[in-house]
Protein backbone atom coordinates (compact mmCIF):
# COMPACT_ATOMS: atom_id res chain seq x y z
CA UNK A 1 0.00 0.00 0.00
CA UNK A 2 1.16 3.47 -0.96
CA UNK A 3 2.42 5.92 1.97
CA UNK A 4 0.06 9.06 2.29
CA UNK A 5 2.19 11.99 3.31
CA UNK A 6 -0.13 14.45 3.54
CA UNK A 7 -1.68 15.42 6.72
CA UNK A 8 -5.09 14.26 7.27
CA UNK A 9 -7.44 14.27 10.60
CA UNK A 10 -7.85 12.36 13.53
CA UNK A 11 -10.94 13.10 14.78
CA UNK A 12 -11.78 12.25 18.47
CA UNK A 13 -15.05 10.32 18.28
CA UNK A 14 -16.99 8.76 20.94
CA UNK A 15 -19.34 7.08 18.93
CA UNK A 16 -16.69 4.97 17.79
CA UNK A 17 -15.93 2.36 20.36
CA UNK A 18 -12.68 1.36 18.83
CA UNK A 19 -10.30 3.63 17.32
CA UNK A 20 -9.94 3.39 13.20
CA UNK A 21 -7.26 3.89 11.03
CA UNK A 22 -7.49 5.45 8.05
CA UNK A 23 -5.07 6.67 5.16
CA UNK A 24 -2.42 8.97 7.71
CA UNK A 25 -1.62 5.34 9.89
CA UNK A 26 1.09 2.88 8.96
CA UNK A 27 0.62 -0.66 10.71
CA UNK A 28 3.59 -1.55 12.85
CA UNK A 29 2.21 -5.38 13.78
CA UNK A 30 -1.28 -7.08 13.00
CA UNK A 31 -2.78 -8.95 15.87
CA UNK A 32 -4.36 -12.37 14.10
CA UNK A 33 -7.83 -10.88 15.69
CA UNK A 34 -10.48 -9.47 13.30
CA UNK A 35 -13.99 -8.36 14.46
CA UNK A 36 -17.48 -7.80 13.47
CA UNK A 37 -18.17 -3.81 12.63
CA UNK A 38 -21.21 -2.46 12.94
CA UNK A 39 -23.13 1.02 12.10
CA UNK A 40 -25.79 2.35 14.84
CA UNK A 41 -27.82 2.63 11.48
CA UNK A 42 -29.04 -1.09 11.01
CA UNK A 43 -29.85 -0.27 7.18
CA UNK A 44 -26.38 -0.47 6.54
CA UNK A 45 -24.07 -3.64 6.20
CA UNK A 46 -21.93 -4.94 8.62
CA UNK A 47 -18.23 -5.05 7.90
CA UNK A 48 -16.96 -8.19 8.64
CA UNK A 49 -13.52 -9.69 9.16
CA UNK A 50 -11.88 -6.07 9.91
CA UNK A 51 -8.20 -6.85 10.81
CA UNK A 52 -7.35 -5.51 14.57
CA UNK A 53 -3.69 -3.99 14.75
CA UNK A 54 -1.13 -1.52 16.20
CA UNK A 55 -0.43 1.07 13.74
CA UNK A 56 1.54 4.50 14.06
CA UNK A 57 0.84 7.88 12.64
CA UNK A 58 3.12 10.81 12.44
CA UNK A 59 2.49 14.40 14.23
CA UNK A 60 4.88 17.49 13.88
CA UNK A 61 4.34 19.39 16.82
CA UNK A 62 5.19 23.25 17.77
CA UNK A 63 8.34 22.93 18.05
CA UNK A 64 8.86 21.25 14.83
CA UNK A 65 10.18 17.96 16.02
CA UNK A 66 7.82 14.71 14.16
CA UNK A 67 7.12 12.84 16.90
CA UNK A 68 5.13 9.12 16.27
CA UNK A 69 2.07 8.02 18.03
CA UNK A 70 1.48 4.36 18.48
CA UNK A 71 -2.01 3.07 19.10
CA UNK A 72 -2.97 -0.58 20.10
CA UNK A 73 -5.58 -2.27 19.39
CA UNK A 74 -6.99 -0.53 16.54
CA UNK A 75 -9.28 -1.44 13.29
CA UNK A 76 -7.29 -1.44 10.11
CA UNK A 77 -9.26 0.38 6.79
CA UNK A 78 -6.11 1.75 5.49
CA UNK A 79 -6.70 3.76 2.23
CA UNK A 80 -10.75 3.10 2.70
CA UNK A 81 -10.72 5.95 4.92
CA UNK A 82 -9.72 9.64 4.42
CA UNK A 83 -9.88 10.25 7.93
CA UNK A 84 -8.89 7.98 11.15
CA UNK A 85 -11.27 7.91 14.54
CA UNK A 86 -9.54 8.06 17.84
CA UNK A 87 -11.83 6.87 20.92
CA UNK A 88 -10.37 9.18 23.46
CA UNK A 89 -11.69 6.64 26.30
CA UNK A 90 -9.47 3.88 24.57
CA UNK A 91 -6.67 6.28 25.31
CA UNK A 92 -7.65 7.54 28.63
CA UNK A 93 -7.82 3.94 29.74
CA UNK A 94 -4.30 3.39 29.31
CA UNK A 95 -3.29 6.58 31.96
CA UNK A 96 -3.34 8.97 28.57
CA UNK A 97 -4.78 12.47 29.57
CA UNK A 98 -6.98 14.27 26.99
CA UNK A 99 -9.03 16.90 26.76
CA UNK A 100 -11.52 17.17 23.56
CA UNK A 101 -14.15 19.64 25.35
CA UNK A 102 -13.37 23.01 24.15
CA UNK A 103 -15.24 24.65 27.14
CA UNK A 104 -13.05 23.41 29.81
CA UNK A 105 -11.32 26.31 30.94
CA UNK A 106 -9.27 24.40 33.35
CA UNK A 107 -6.79 22.23 30.94
CA UNK A 108 -5.64 22.49 27.26
CA UNK A 109 -7.30 21.03 24.40
CA UNK A 110 -5.17 18.29 23.38
CA UNK A 111 -3.43 15.25 24.19
CA UNK A 112 -0.41 15.45 26.82
CA UNK A 113 2.03 12.70 26.72
CA UNK A 114 4.42 14.15 29.07
CA UNK A 115 5.38 17.08 30.28
CA UNK A 116 7.45 17.96 27.61
CA UNK A 117 5.21 17.27 24.91
CA UNK A 118 1.50 17.75 23.75
CA UNK A 119 -0.32 17.14 21.21
CA UNK A 120 -2.41 19.84 20.52
CA UNK A 121 -6.25 19.84 19.07
CA UNK A 122 -7.99 21.89 16.66
CA UNK A 123 -11.61 22.37 16.48
CA UNK A 124 -13.41 22.94 12.89
CA UNK A 125 -17.36 23.20 14.29
CA UNK A 126 -18.43 20.94 16.71
CA UNK A 127 -15.71 18.12 15.44
CA UNK A 128 -12.30 17.92 17.08
CA UNK A 129 -9.45 16.87 15.69
CA UNK A 130 -5.31 16.80 15.08
CA UNK A 131 -3.66 16.52 11.90
CA UNK A 132 -1.36 13.75 11.31
CA UNK A 133 0.18 11.65 8.23
CA UNK A 134 1.57 8.28 7.52
CA UNK A 135 5.52 8.02 8.71
CA UNK A 136 8.23 6.61 6.87
CA UNK A 137 10.42 3.70 8.00
CA UNK A 138 12.98 5.86 8.67
CA UNK A 139 11.03 8.13 11.09
CA UNK A 140 9.97 5.16 12.87
CA UNK A 141 13.58 3.89 13.98
CA UNK A 142 14.51 7.69 14.73
CA UNK A 143 11.45 9.78 15.76
CA UNK A 144 10.28 9.69 19.83
CA UNK A 145 7.91 7.27 19.92
CA UNK A 146 4.61 7.52 22.41
CA UNK A 147 2.43 4.47 23.26
CA UNK A 148 -1.12 6.41 23.50
CA UNK A 149 -3.17 3.06 24.01
CA UNK A 150 -2.74 -0.55 24.94
CA UNK A 151 -1.25 -3.14 22.46
CA UNK A 152 -3.05 -5.93 24.11
CA UNK A 153 -6.53 -5.44 25.18
CA UNK A 154 -8.99 -3.80 24.53
CA UNK A 155 -13.35 -4.30 25.60
CA UNK A 156 -15.39 -1.52 25.08
CA UNK A 157 -17.87 -3.25 26.82
CA UNK A 158 -15.57 -4.03 29.73
CA UNK A 159 -14.65 -0.26 30.46
CA UNK A 160 -16.13 1.29 32.67
CA UNK A 161 -15.73 4.95 33.80
CA UNK A 162 -16.67 6.10 37.26
CA UNK A 163 -16.50 9.90 36.95
CA UNK A 164 -16.72 12.42 40.37
CA UNK A 165 -17.00 16.61 40.31
CA UNK A 166 -16.54 18.23 43.27
CA UNK A 167 -17.40 22.51 42.49
CA UNK A 168 -15.88 23.35 39.59
CA UNK A 169 -12.52 21.75 39.74
CA UNK A 170 -11.46 19.36 37.11
CA UNK A 171 -12.75 15.85 37.09
CA UNK A 172 -11.52 13.03 38.16
CA UNK A 173 -11.99 9.41 36.36
CA UNK A 174 -11.02 6.01 37.61
CA UNK A 175 -11.02 3.01 35.35
CA UNK A 176 -12.24 -0.28 36.57
CA UNK A 177 -12.32 -3.33 34.25
CA UNK A 178 -13.93 -7.14 34.71
CA UNK A 179 -11.16 -9.21 32.83
CA UNK A 180 -10.49 -11.82 34.05
CA UNK A 181 -6.81 -13.65 33.46
CA UNK A 182 -6.02 -17.32 33.34
CA UNK A 183 -2.65 -19.18 35.39
CA UNK A 184 0.33 -18.44 33.12
CA UNK A 185 4.45 -18.49 34.11
CA UNK A 186 5.64 -17.73 30.33
CA UNK A 187 5.34 -15.41 27.20
CA UNK A 188 4.38 -17.00 23.60
CA UNK A 189 5.57 -15.73 20.83
CA UNK A 190 3.80 -16.63 17.84
CA UNK A 191 4.61 -15.41 14.03
CA UNK A 192 1.48 -15.54 11.44
CA UNK A 193 1.74 -14.10 8.07
CA UNK A 194 -1.60 -13.05 6.49
CA UNK A 195 -2.56 -11.97 3.16
CA UNK A 196 -5.14 -8.87 3.89
CA UNK A 197 -5.65 -8.00 -0.11
CA UNK A 198 -8.61 -9.21 0.23
CA UNK A 199 -9.79 -6.81 2.83
CA UNK A 200 -8.43 -3.75 0.89
CA UNK A 201 -11.33 -2.56 -1.48
CA UNK A 202 -10.72 0.29 -3.70
CA UNK A 203 -13.97 2.43 -2.92
CA UNK A 204 -14.02 4.44 0.06
CA UNK A 205 -16.15 4.37 2.97
CA UNK A 206 -17.41 7.33 5.73
CA UNK A 207 -16.97 5.86 8.81
CA UNK A 208 -18.80 7.17 11.95
CA UNK A 209 -20.76 5.61 15.20
CA UNK A 210 -19.49 2.32 14.68
CA UNK A 211 -19.49 -0.27 17.20
CA UNK A 212 -17.64 -3.26 17.28
CA UNK A 213 -18.41 -6.99 18.15
CA UNK A 214 -17.66 -10.71 17.90
CA UNK A 215 -14.14 -10.62 18.19
CA UNK A 216 -12.20 -13.42 17.46
CA UNK A 217 -8.80 -14.87 17.92
CA UNK A 218 -6.86 -16.06 14.70
CA UNK A 219 -4.52 -18.72 16.82
CA UNK A 220 -6.67 -22.02 18.08
CA UNK A 221 -5.33 -25.08 19.22
CA UNK A 222 -5.96 -26.89 15.75
CA UNK A 223 -3.91 -23.74 13.82
CA UNK A 224 -0.98 -24.38 16.61
CA UNK A 225 -1.22 -28.11 16.32
CA UNK A 226 -0.56 -27.51 12.27
CA UNK A 227 2.07 -24.97 12.55
CA UNK A 228 4.26 -26.50 15.15
CA UNK A 229 3.73 -30.46 14.23
CA UNK A 230 2.45 -31.09 17.66
CA UNK A 231 -0.68 -33.22 18.96
CA UNK A 232 -3.91 -31.28 19.30
CA UNK A 233 -4.11 -32.01 23.35
CA UNK A 234 -0.39 -30.46 23.49
CA UNK A 235 -1.42 -27.44 21.96
CA UNK A 236 -4.79 -26.88 23.97
CA UNK A 237 -2.40 -26.76 27.13
CA UNK A 238 0.07 -24.25 25.15
CA UNK A 239 -2.46 -21.68 25.04
CA UNK A 240 -3.82 -23.05 28.28
CA UNK A 241 -0.50 -21.93 30.05
CA UNK A 242 0.30 -18.71 28.27
CA UNK A 243 -0.54 -15.24 27.26
CA UNK A 244 -0.06 -15.07 24.16
CA UNK A 245 1.19 -11.21 24.22
CA UNK A 246 3.73 -11.39 22.11
CA UNK A 247 1.55 -12.58 19.39
CA UNK A 248 2.59 -10.40 15.98
CA UNK A 249 1.33 -10.88 12.32
CA UNK A 250 2.70 -8.90 9.10
CA UNK A 251 2.22 -8.59 5.55
CA UNK A 252 5.16 -9.92 3.30
CA UNK A 253 7.62 -9.00 2.61
CA UNK A 254 8.70 -8.22 6.39
CA UNK A 255 10.44 -4.69 6.00
CA UNK A 256 11.42 -4.54 9.73
CA UNK A 257 12.27 -6.52 12.63
CA UNK A 258 9.47 -6.95 15.97
CA UNK A 259 11.11 -5.62 19.38
CA UNK A 260 10.94 -8.56 21.54
CA UNK A 261 11.34 -6.37 25.32
CA UNK A 262 9.61 -8.92 27.45
CA UNK A 263 10.24 -12.01 25.83
CA UNK A 264 13.63 -11.87 26.29
CA UNK A 265 13.85 -10.52 29.72
CA UNK A 266 12.42 -13.99 30.95
CA UNK A 267 10.65 -12.40 33.86
CA UNK A 268 8.02 -14.81 35.75
CA UNK A 269 4.65 -13.33 35.29
CA UNK A 270 2.39 -13.60 38.18
CA UNK A 271 -1.07 -15.11 37.99
CA UNK A 272 -3.09 -13.12 40.09
CA UNK A 273 -4.07 -9.29 40.85
CA UNK A 274 -1.69 -7.18 42.84
CA UNK A 275 -2.47 -4.51 45.17
CA UNK A 276 0.03 -1.33 45.72
CA UNK A 277 0.13 1.61 48.14
CA UNK A 278 2.51 4.38 50.00
CA UNK A 279 3.37 3.98 53.41
CA UNK A 280 4.84 7.22 55.16
CA UNK A 281 6.36 6.96 58.85
CA UNK A 282 5.31 8.27 61.85
CA UNK A 283 8.38 8.56 63.46
CA UNK A 284 11.07 10.38 61.51
CA UNK A 285 13.34 9.12 58.71
CA UNK A 286 15.12 5.81 59.53
CA UNK A 287 18.62 5.66 59.44
CA UNK A 288 19.62 5.37 55.87
CA UNK A 289 17.28 8.53 55.09
CA UNK A 290 13.76 6.67 54.36
CA UNK A 291 10.69 8.58 54.86
CA UNK A 292 8.09 5.82 53.20
CA UNK A 293 7.71 2.20 51.77
CA UNK A 294 5.88 1.20 48.73
CA UNK A 295 3.73 -1.82 49.97
CA UNK A 296 3.46 -4.50 47.25
CA UNK A 297 0.51 -7.48 48.10
CA UNK A 298 -1.86 -10.14 46.92
CA UNK A 299 -4.08 -9.92 49.55
CA UNK A 300 -3.79 -13.16 50.72
CA UNK A 301 -0.44 -13.43 52.99
CA UNK A 302 2.59 -11.99 50.43
CA UNK A 303 3.38 -8.75 51.43
CA UNK A 304 6.49 -7.25 49.59
CA UNK A 305 8.28 -3.56 50.95
CA UNK A 306 10.31 -1.64 49.85
CA UNK A 307 11.86 1.62 51.61
CA UNK A 308 11.61 4.90 49.88
CA UNK A 309 13.07 8.27 50.31
CA UNK A 310 10.65 9.97 48.62
CA UNK A 311 7.25 8.38 47.59
CA UNK A 312 8.47 9.41 43.74
CA UNK A 313 10.54 6.46 43.98
CA UNK A 314 7.61 4.72 43.52
CA UNK A 315 8.20 4.06 39.76
CA UNK A 316 11.88 2.25 41.17
CA UNK A 317 10.19 0.17 43.62
CA UNK A 318 8.09 -1.49 40.99
CA UNK A 319 11.19 -2.01 38.62
CA UNK A 320 12.56 -3.75 41.73
CA UNK A 321 9.19 -5.67 42.66
CA UNK A 322 8.88 -7.47 38.86
CA UNK A 323 12.81 -8.22 38.92
CA UNK A 324 12.30 -10.00 42.42
CA UNK A 325 9.20 -11.54 42.21
CA UNK A 326 7.46 -10.67 38.28
CA UNK A 327 4.99 -8.58 36.41
CA UNK A 328 1.63 -8.64 37.90
CA UNK A 329 -0.95 -9.27 35.61
CA UNK A 330 -3.15 -6.95 37.24
CA UNK A 331 -2.11 -3.64 39.88
CA UNK A 332 -5.02 -2.06 42.02
CA UNK A 333 -4.07 0.85 43.47
CA UNK A 334 -5.18 4.67 44.30
CA UNK A 335 -4.96 8.02 42.24
CA UNK A 336 -1.94 9.14 43.76
CA UNK A 337 -0.16 11.55 41.41
CA UNK A 338 2.91 10.12 41.55
CA UNK A 339 1.41 6.27 40.22
CA UNK A 340 -0.93 8.27 37.62
CA UNK A 341 -0.54 10.31 34.12
CA UNK A 342 2.92 10.81 33.30
CA UNK A 343 4.97 9.08 36.32
CA UNK A 344 7.69 6.55 35.97
CA UNK A 345 5.23 4.47 38.09
CA UNK A 346 2.81 4.07 35.09
CA UNK A 347 5.54 4.48 31.79
CA UNK A 348 6.44 0.80 34.02
CA UNK A 349 2.91 -0.28 33.76
CA UNK A 350 2.41 0.30 30.24
CA UNK A 351 5.90 -0.85 29.23
CA UNK A 352 5.25 -4.15 31.22
CA UNK A 353 2.01 -4.68 29.81
CA UNK A 354 0.24 -4.46 33.79
CA UNK A 355 -3.36 -3.60 33.41
CA UNK A 356 -3.92 -0.80 35.61
CA UNK A 357 -7.09 -0.17 38.12
CA UNK A 358 -7.69 2.66 40.81
CA UNK A 359 -9.79 2.81 43.88
CA UNK A 360 -12.81 5.37 43.35
CA UNK A 361 -11.58 9.01 44.10
CA UNK A 362 -12.36 10.19 47.71
CA UNK A 363 -12.78 6.39 48.65
CA UNK A 364 -11.47 4.69 51.40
Amino acid sequence: MDRFTDPLPCEMDNHADTTCFGKNFRVISFTSEVCLVSPYLSEYDSLEDIPICTAATAVEIASGETIILQFGQGLWFGDRMEHSLINPNQCRSYGILICDDPTDEYRTLGMELSDDYVVPFKMKGTTCYFESRSPSLSELETCRTFLVSDPDSWDPTSELFHISAVGRGPMSVSVYTSNSYDMCSYDLCLCDFYDFDRLQENHTHTMAQIRTSKRHHGVDANLLSLKWGIGLEKAKNTLKHTTQMNIRSALLPLTRRYRTDLLSQRLRRLSTRFYTDTMFSKIGNSLRGNTCTQIFTDGNGAVFAYPMKSKAQAGDKLLSFIQQVGIPNELHRDGAPEMRGNSKFNQVCKEYRIKSTYTEPRSP
